[in-house]
């Protein structure tokens, strides 16, 4: 589509219709930059939201890990701790 602006410009004559036309196709590159880098802009915040909801969620189960590792520690603390008292009952007993 530019190229046919672009052949229009330099067929007009120098009343400076041609340095409009000019004009006119620098705003269109303009405008098409400025939509593509609109749409990486996008991208890449769409990106980083992404980013940002697996971190948290990796957080989230890395929480999760440890308080149940820590429950079974405890668990695993009480149940010593029946076993030494009845070990220790038991030496009585005997």
């Amino acid at each position: 589509m530019l190229g046919i602006f672009r052949l229009y410009a330099y067929n007009l004559d120098s009343s400076g219709c041609r340095n409009i036309l000019l004009k006119i196709i620098i705003l269109i590159h303009a405008m098409k930059m400025h939509n593509t880098l609109q749409r990486r802009l996008a991208a890449a915040e769409a990106e980083r939201v992404a980013a940002e909801k697996a971190k948290l969620e990796r957080e989230a189960s890395a929480q999760k890990s440890l308080r149940e590792h820590e429950l079974s520690l405890e668990a695993a603390k009480n149940h010593s701790k029946r076993l030494e008292q009845q070990a220790q009952e038991n030496a009585k007993v005997t």
